[in-house]
């Protein structure tokens, strides 16, 4: 596959700005002017629960000079409680309703803050199909809700001149545009939206373009067609004097080529600067389709509305953006998988949208910038351990401004889910186990428990540690390490501290340590699983002093604390600290294995070489183990939980 080449000078340093700074654009853009509470009043009504959405259609008139909007908005949907005597949607009190039509007849309404109310003369019963038609218009009132300015917004970029009408919902300001429910688990099957403009302005949106009608008075209407399920957030319009720059995508699997569609403004420095940019984006998709599975919106676009904005909006099928990095466009692309495809089912759980979208920005790295890769991590890591605590669990769903936290949403949720890939220690299994969570939730919402059950039953692991410490937990732990080595065996103690002790006082976890002595160097794997763990291992090559490394290729979020040595280390301590035991010791023909852990594990046998012999499976608390092959002499069994010394005679 022909890889993109990130070009050296100013756009080199625009790869390295993520890891050096401690706000994502992404971030950045969603947070801006966000400082307030959401108010309570704003969430979703349970009276709107009544019904499931099959269909919505925009059809709108929008300019590049103003928010004004005036339209209509179509419901199809169907009834799912045991009856419905009334229909409710939310719309923002700054735009006024000029009529309604439910099943085709002109009905009334009543409001109550955001809610606007129609009372059926005859309730609906349960699987009932209904239509309704909501005219509206007005100039939308930024709000508190917004997670930049308002849900529609007007502005001139600074840098090129070109003034942009733009919307972003996300998290709950799609009401301040249009009149909608606002249900992360209901998403719409399919959306058309329809945006009247002054024929020489472009208006992107969702999906395909499937006519410019030309309309009286110099007028144009570009009609999108969607035909995927989506959420009320990830509708979109953008409306400027843009260009059309297109080219397409040949992800392996695809039937045709993926249009990959940019609404770009129309000045020609700019052009010159944004194009090979947006040209990245063609590489990218081949990629993440690889690792993940066909872009899921293939028989659609793939796309960018160019907007004065200071991050990027996920957009399903045309993100609008205003910055164009390497790292901001894959982190959007991302999104098409992780927050389009597979949409958070709350707002808790965020960082399966952001947190999975920062590590494609990794991902990205990996694949076409290879060299960059330990700065990119290094950078993520420092930004969340700039603080002691934090969880990537969302409590407070109110608080736009914590839903799009930087150090916790992004940079925290990017670096657990590496953690994870280091847990099932295994890529392909890693990369098809996430594209198995896709294809079981895909064009639907999940949850971090779902992500839990996924992992857990494609792998085998039981990641309830995992889970609890890096997802819902708080802070990082600091290894300190104590050494010894006698008669070619490796001692080592390794303690924890935690940054957050009354949140999370414990990180039970694998943990690499690279260790160099004079004559060679290796690499051991341990399972922490207290505060103090101890481990051996044989090493015919250990001579002198040991340096060690802990964490070499920065898996987990941690810090180094003190290492030494300990020439009080020996067997007799690790085997004091090690929770299974071996018996008949010495052995002849064969020994039981007893674990007081979990019962299913795999263990080691080592010859005083420090050379493998044979691999124990063990199902049972007590696992009866063949050494008649073995010959007689000094072995070790190495399990995740430490290591005992054999003796075969």
């Amino acid at each position: 596959m022909k890889k993109a080449t990130i070009l050296s000078g100013m756009f080199l340093c625009l790869l390295h700005t993520y890891a050096q700074t401690a706000a994502h654009l992404c971030s950045e853009g969603k947070r801006n002017h966000a400082g307030a509470m959401l108010f309570p009043k704003s969430m979703q009504s349970t009276a709107s629960d009544q019904y499931d959405l099959h269909y919505h259609k925009l059809d709108l008139h929008l300019s590049n000079t103003s928010t004004y909007v005036r339209g209509a908005v179509t419901f199809r949907a169907e009834v799912i409680s045991a009856s419905m005597n009334e229909f409710e949607f939310q719309l923002h009190p700054s735009l006024t309703v000029d009529s309604i039509r439910f099943q085709g007849q002109l009905v009334t309404h009543t409001t109550n803050g955001d809610y606007k109310t129609v009372a059926l003369g005859t309730p609906l019963s349960q699987g009932s199909p209904f239509k309704a038609v909501v005219y509206y218009q007005g100039l939308p009132t930024s709000t508190p809700q917004a997670a930049i300015g308002s849900g529609i917004t007007n502005d001139v970029s600074p840098s090129w001149g070109a003034r942009v009408t733009w919307t972003l919902s996300q998290p709950y300001s799609a009401y301040e545009w249009w009149p909608c429910k606002q249900s992360l688990r209901d998403k719409i099957d399919s959306v058309d939206v329809w945006i009247t403009v002054d024929d020489s302005l472009k208006a992107g949106s969702n999906g395909v373009l499937e006519h410019i009608t030309a309309l009286p008075g110099n007028k144009a209407r570009y009609e999108w067609k969607h035909r995927h399920p989506v959420d009320y957030y990830l509708i979109s319009a953008a409306v400027g004097n843009y260009v059309d720059y297109s080219f397409y995508a040949n992800p392996v699997g695809a039937p045709n080529p993926v249009l990959i569609q940019n609404y770009l403004y129309n000045k020609p420095n700019f052009l010159t600067f944004v194009t090979p940019r947006i040209d990245l984006t063609k590489d990218y998709l081949e990629h993440f389709s690889e690792l993940f599975g066909l872009y899921p919106f293939h028989d659609e676009k793939y796309g960018h509305s160019a907007a004065p904005l200071s991050g990027g909006m996920e957009h399903q099928t045309m993100t609008t953006q205003g910055v164009f990095t390497a790292e901001i466009i894959a982190h959007e692309l991302g999104h098409q998988w992780f927050g389009d495809y597979v949409t958070c089912g709350s707002w808790a759980d965020i960082a399966l949208n952001e947190g999975f979208a920062s590590y494609l920005e990794y991902l990205m790295t990996e694949e076409f910038s290879p060299s960059q890769t330990t700065a990119f991590m290094a950078g993520v890591h420092a930004n969340v351990m700039s603080q002691p605590g934090g969880s990537v669990y969302v409590s407070d769903t109110l608080n736009v401004s914590r839903l799009f936290d930087s150090r916790l949403t992004y940079d925290k949720g990017s670096a657990i889910f590496h953690t994870l890939r280091y847990e099932v220690n295994n890529d392909s299994l890693y990369f098809a186990t996430l594209r198995s969570y896709l294809q079981q939730f895909g064009h639907g919402t999940a949850l971090g428990t779902d992500l839990r059950n996924v992992f857990e039953t494609e792998t085998g692991l039981n990641l309830g540690d995992y889970f609890n410490q890096w997802y819902y937990g708080q802070g990082y732990p600091t290894f300190s390490v104590r050494w010894n080595h006698s008669n070619g065996i490796v001692y080592l103690k390794v303690s924890q501290t935690a940054s957050m002790p009354s949140a999370t006082p414990l990180f039970r976890t694998p943990l690499d340590l690279r260790i160099v002595c004079p004559a060679a160097d290796t690499v051991v794997r341990m399972q922490l699983t207290a505060t103090d763990t101890y481990f051996s291992f044989p090493w015919a090559e250990v001579t002198g002093n040991l340096g060690i490394t802990v964490d070499p290729a920065n898996w987990i979020l941690n810090t180094t604390g003190s290492i030494g040595k300990d020439v009080t280390l020996s067997m007799e301590q690790v085997e004091a600290n090690t929770a299974f035991d071996i018996y008949p010791n010495p052995a002849t023909g064969s020994f039981t294995l007893a674990s007081s852990a979990a019962a299913e594990a795999t263990y080691h046998i080592y010859d005083a070489a420090g050379r493998v012999v044979q691999q124990v499976q063990a199902n049972t608390p007590k696992t009866l183990v063949d050494i008649s092959s073995l010959r007689n002499g000094v072995y070790y069994v190495k399990g995740p939980l430490g290591t005992r010394k054999l003796v075969k005679q």
